[in-house]
């Protein structure tokens, strides 16, 4: 029982995979920028829904084997978990120097947008004068 309710439970987490990949084959359908937000979502949620899965189809192949391949599957699992997390911890210091970047850049262009409200406030009120002058 154990092992059907595992295999269905992976079964149910596949149909999940499935799902998520339709949604997101739908959005790249549209040739919109307006979608990139939304395909962002549906990545992550793939990538969530294919881990899930996995987990599950281990875990239900998993009744099928010795305990000592269970704990070496385990302890693989846990080195691969470490090095992807020290993979990641490496880019923090890059993120952080990305977003000093993206924070400078982000107040020259708010400055440049300022200077560019100024010229058009000041054209609409040359226009204005131009159009009062001529009536």
């Amino acid at each position: 029982m154990k092992r059907f309710y595992a295999h269905h439970n992976a079964q149910d987490k596949a149909a999940n995979v499935i799902k998520t990949l339709f949604r997101l084959r739908s959005t790249l359908q549209i040739k919109d920028s307006s979608t990139y937000t939304l395909r962002f979502v549906w990545l992550a949620k793939l990538k969530k829904h294919m881990h899930i899965f996995l987990n599950d189809y281990k875990v239900a192949n998993s009744q099928l084997l010795p305990v000592d391949e269970i704990l070496k599957n385990f302890q693989e699992k846990i080195e691969l978990d470490f090095q992807d997390m020290k993979q990641e911890l490496k880019k923090l210091p890059d993120f952080d120097e990305k977003c000093t970047d993206i924070k400078i850049h982000q107040t020259k262009f708010s400055d440049n947008l300022e200077e560019i409200i100024k010229m058009q406030t000041m054209l609409g009120e040359y226009f204005i004068s131009l159009n009062n002058k001529m009536n």
